[in-house]
């Protein structure tokens, strides 16, 4: 566009919208809607491009300066801005992370987060927060911020314990935490200070250790004292509570109370906790056969088992010098992996000597386990049921007989023994060490697939047992309705599912009908064992066939005769109603009760919920004694009497014993807690208020035979049972010699006739000990995989002898007959050389009951023996350990 001097000169400036008719102009334009629209795109255009441009800014600044820190966050956090800033919570803690993790979950896999509340749920500032880890107890602190955040970064894989304390309040604890992105919610105990002094001979002992614990506190506190001895105890709730107290040489023993009440707690007002000297000793744990240190020892010393305060120490070469122990006698566990647990009492008098516990091991026993295919299963789940000789039972399924939570040594110190399933490698073979002697059976069991269950076993201490095959097929499903006798379906009712022939005591998968009775079952083997329950209902048990393709309409009818209630009236022998008394409702040899009720302020009882038609009632009252009494098939309601019961003297003579009394009758397991008695010489225990009946005595002392008495008791009388003086029980050394007179070490050793048998292996010094009581023949056979074998009939002396016993390797390995031996290996195919005195295997037939068992070439025989037509045992050493094979012979069609 030009400009003329003549437009500049002459005329005037032209500014658009200044004149009138330019309004008017500017007007009818802006209120045309397409103008509008237009405007409004660009003004929303010009925003997002403005918060774009902020967004890039910020995102620059916070990769040049890092990451926000804790502190930054506002101290008003709440659940929801917590898991906006972490995440989602988790479900349960300690839980593996999904398979397949984000990137973003990978590189916070290390990380641990969380919030520390007060009991009122605010946020607690300045807590600190410690992670210790259960591998290496390496300790790892931090410090909450202004709204109770804390993170650690940086942790190692692995399990921790996370505590959090704040002074005025009691802390707050998480075991078994993996570190992750999902944070925690740690909330502090409120409750009371208590404030007081440890001391000894009247002066303060600085850097002493308190250990507090009551039956509510999990787990138990510990403090330690300043230098002027004194300590505080926070956030303790009204109760009753226990005390122990240790320093270097020092030592309060068990027995110290304190009871905590509602008022509020006061510098002035002090609790003194006294010491007392202890004598320093050294206590051992070794294996009972070899004598050697029991590596990885986990001891525990309390007042009396299941104490509530207790001290732990880890012995890692077995061995502790003990310094923290004042006189008198505690309660000592032992536990060990691959070990039985040891349980007994640790007597500690004026100058203790050294003290050595012997751990006997436990069996081990190893296996595969397969899919179909042949293809190794990682990550099965295995378990060892196991019913002793002296029928206890256990479900084993961890490497630790117990669980271990987190313990605490006499100097405060924490540590923690975390126990792992038993499960397969990632090649498929398994170990399961420190099983208990007895029949066993293992199982296998894994998500979506059926389980497996070996064929009984009957294990032996200190022997191995390999190799256990298993395959596991997939899961088979079962679909059906449990109904009534009139084909209603009954919901609530509990359906189990277990493999045939494992034992009715083991649980099995269960799951409860619908509302209309149906249920659904997944994992099912081809042969399956269904139990049913409805507290209106009998029991009933089935044995199901489940094809490949699953068992669908599957009806199971509970016709037994319901059960909906048993009532009846019961009296005090003066006939007024014995409110509170507790009946049970028993059936069988069990002492676990089919119902129960209590009897109310008008004498009635109504005991509902029956899951089987009773026998037998047992009413137990405080103040009388129990009711036993047969039913007789009559189920209407009736009225009872109880009675004073009878009384029972137990008296001891010459030798100090402990006593105890059980029934030879069944009683609910609740009803009978008599403790054992400890009785000195010449002295007597009365037991009042029993019920009438047959009882067992058992009189016992350390070193001497146990000696068991039956009594009758009777209504109203008092019977007596004297412990006599007891024989004592002889524990003598035996040697095994080579056919020179040599001692042979690593010899095994057979002793029957003698309580308990024995299974042993000679030391160092080719000897054995044995306790038996005196005066009882015992067969005796040592065997050696190259010195031998000998036997001796033994008759036990009634004092040491004065020439030591022994028994001689007088044979080879294969016995006085080398060729009926190896003929009856070759049968089992198993063809055995003899070399020398040895007997080594040297093939193995294939299809042979041996082919499956895992034997090797180049075993050393130690001895072949036939159980039956069917079964044969082999026992091997190899490589210097000792393994017993059972060979099962398929029966003929």
């Amino acid at each position: 566009m030009t400009v003329n001097d003549d437009d500049l000169q002459g005329g005037t400036s032209h500014v658009p919208g200044n004149s009138e008719s330019d309004r008017g102009k500017a007007s009818a334009t802006s209120s045309t809607p397409s103008v509008r629209r237009r405007r409004r795109w660009i003004t929303i255009a010009g925003l997002l491009l403005l918060l774009c441009a902020g967004l890039l800014a910020a995102l620059i600044l916070s990769l040049r300066d890092g990451p926000v820190s804790m502190d930054a966050l506002s101290s008003d956090v709440g659940q929801d801005e917590l898991r906006q800033i972490f995440g989602p919570e988790e479900t349960e803690e300690g839980m593996e992370p999904a398979p397949g993790p984000s990137p973003e979950a990978e590189t916070s896999s290390h990380l641990l987060r969380g919030q520390v509340l007060r009991p009122n749920g605010e946020p607690a500032p300045g807590a600190m927060v410690t992670a210790q880890a259960a591998e290496d107890e390496s300790i790892h602190e931090a410090l909450a911020d202004s709204g109770g955040l804390f993170v650690f970064d940086d942790l190692p894989p692995g399990l921790y314990v996370v505590e959090a304390s704040l002074p005025g309040f009691g802390p707050a604890l998480a075991i078994g935490v993996r570190p992750r992105a999902a944070p925690l919610r740690m909330v502090l105990q409120g409750g009371r200070d208590v404030y007081g002094i440890v001391t000894h001979e009247a002066e303060p002992v600085p850097g002493a250790v308190l250990h507090v614990g009551s039956a509510g506190m999990f787990p138990q506190r510990t403090v330690v004292a300043d230098q002027t001895g004194r300590f505080r105890l926070s956030g303790l709730r009204p109760g009753r509570y226990e005390v122990v107290a240790t320093a270097t040489g020092l030592g309060s023993g068990f027995g110290g109370r304190l009871i905590v009440d509602d008022d509020a707690g006061t510098q002035d007002d002090r609790i003194e906790v006294s010491l007392e000297r202890a004598r320093p000793f050294r206590l051992d744990v070794v294996d009972r056969r070899t004598a050697e240190p029991v590596p990885g020892v986990v001891l525990t010393i309390a007042e009396h088992p299941m104490h509530v305060v207790s001290m732990g120490q880890l012995l890692p070469d077995g061995g502790l010098d003990v310094d923290f122990l004042p006189r008198g006698t505690y309660a000592v566990r032992v536990r060990a992996p691959g070990y039985l647990p040891w349980e007994g009492e640790l007597h500690i008098g004026g100058r203790p000597p050294d003290q050595q516990i012997r751990l006997s091991r436990g069996a081990t026993v190893r296996g595969t386990v397969r899919d179909e295919a042949g293809n190794p299963l990682p990550r099965v789940s295995l378990s060892a049921l196991v019913e002793t000789p002296d029928g206890a039972r256990w479900e084993m399924r961890r490497n630790h007989f117990d669980d271990l939570h987190r313990l605490v040594r006499p100097d405060g110190t924490l540590f923690w023994v975390p126990s792992f399933g038993y499960v397969t490698r990632h090649d498929g073979r398994f170990e399961l060490a420190g099983i208990p002697a007895g029949d066993v059976m293992i199982v296998a069991e894994s998500a979506g697939r059926a389980p497996a269950v070996s064929s009984p076993l009957t294990l032996h201490a200190d022997a191995v047992y390999e190799p256990l095959e298993f395959v596991l097929p997939m899961g088979r499903r079962i679909r059906g309705r449990v109904e009534d006798r009139t084909g209603a379906g009954i919901g609530g009712a509990q359906v189990s599912l277990r493999p045939v022939g494992i034992p009715d005591w083991v649980p099995g998968t269960s799951v409860q009908t619908t509302s209309n009775g149906v249920f659904v079952l997944e994992g099912a083997p081809a042969l399956a064992q269904l139990s049913v329950r409805h507290p209106d209902f009998a029991a009933i048990q089935i044995d199901v066939d489940v094809p490949e393709s699953g068992r669908d309409g599957l009806i199971i009818q509970l016709s037994g005769e319901e059960m909906l209630s048993l009532s009846g009236r019961v009296f005090t022998e003066r006939g007024a109603p014995a409110a509170g008394a507790v009946v049970w409702m028993m059936r069988g040899r069990t002492d676990l009760p089919v119902c129960r009720a209590t009897v109310q302020e008008d004498a009635f009882f109504h005991a509902t919920h029956c899951t089987a038609n009773p026998e037998r009632i047992v009413i137990s009252h405080p103040r009388y004694a129990p009711l036993i009494g047969e039913l007789g098939g009559v189920l209407e309601a009736r009225d009872w009497r109880l009675r004073r019961g009878g009384e029972l003297e137990v008296v001891s003579q010459r030798t100090p014993v402990v006593a105890s009394v059980r029934p030879l009758f069944q009683l609910p397991a609740s009803l009978w807690q008599r403790p054992e008695v400890d009785l000195d010489r010449w002295s007597r225990h009365l037991h009042g208020e029993m019920a009438p009946g047959n009882y067992e005595v058992r009189c016992r002392a350390e070193g001497f035979e146990d000696h068991v008495i039956e009594v009758s008791v009777d209504e109203g009388r008092r019977v007596e049972a004297v412990c006599p003086s007891l024989e004592r029980r002889m524990r003598l050394p035996l040697y095994v010699v080579d056919h020179l007179g040599a001692p042979v070490r690593g010899a095994l050793v057979f002793m029957d006739g003698v309580e308990p048998p024995v299974r042993e292996v000679t030391d160092g010094r080719g000897r054995i000990h044995f306790e038996s009581s005196p005066g009882v023949w015992a067969v005796v056979e040592a065997m050696h995989e190259d010195w031998g074998r000998g036997r001796m009939d033994l008759y036990v002396p009634w004092r040491e002898p004065s020439v030591p016993l022994r028994v001689q390797l007088d044979q080879g390995v294969a016995g006085a007959d080398p060729e009926g031996m190896l003929d009856l290996l070759a049968e089992w195919g198993i063809a055995a050389v003899v070399d020398g005195r040895s007997v080594i295997i040297d093939t193995i037939a294939r299809g042979e009951p041996a082919a499956q068992s895992g034997l090797r070439r180049h075993d050393r025989l130690l001895w072949a023996r036939s159980i039956s037509e069917m079964r044969f045992s082999v026992g091997v050493r190899r490589d210097g350990e000792l393994l017993t094979f059972e060979l099962v012979r398929a029966a003929s069609p």
